[in-house]
């Protein structure tokens, strides 16, 4: 059995910051003073109908583990999808930005199991709107 260590030593005073409270620094002129450049993957996602915070959504929704590796609830079917490299890498920048907001690992594969999922649903009510509006779209 192996022995726990305890601390006894003297437990020190917090320290409290009585400085004035100083004004927040905006965000683009932060980025502007350090000459910073946005990311193509964030530029992408702020382009697409798929949000960070959508998929976030998703990907904690449907996430579980059941004592191994977590996986996204509900998934019965493993298929080999053909993808582009470039796509592929930009799909890993998403799951490691995702693991880092999550706290949890992502996987590249999850990432893209939810963002076709939220594409199918997406194309699903495109289709019943168009369905009830009498237009077809293409």
């Amino acid at each position: 059995m192996k022995a726990r260590i305890r601390d006894t030593g003297a437990v020190l005073p917090h320290i409290h910051d009585t400085g004035p409270v100083l004004p927040r620094v905006d965000a683009h002129d932060l980025a502007a003073a350090f000459g910073a450049t946005e990311t193509r993957v964030l530029r992408r996602l702020a382009r697409d109908p798929h949000t960070l915070a959508s998929l976030r959504k998703e990907i904690l929704g449907r996430l579980a583990s059941h004592g191994g590796r977590p996986s996204l609830e509900g998934t019965t079917k493993r298929r080999k999808i053909p993808f582009r490299p470039e796509d592929w890498r930009a799909l890993g920048e998403v799951a490691r930005t995702l693991s880092r907001d999550l706290g949890r690992r992502t996987t590249t594969g999850q990432v893209a199991s939810a963002l076709i999922r939220l594409s199918l649903a997406g194309l699903a009510r495109a289709t019943s709107d168009a369905a009830g509006t009498g237009h077809r779209r293409s």
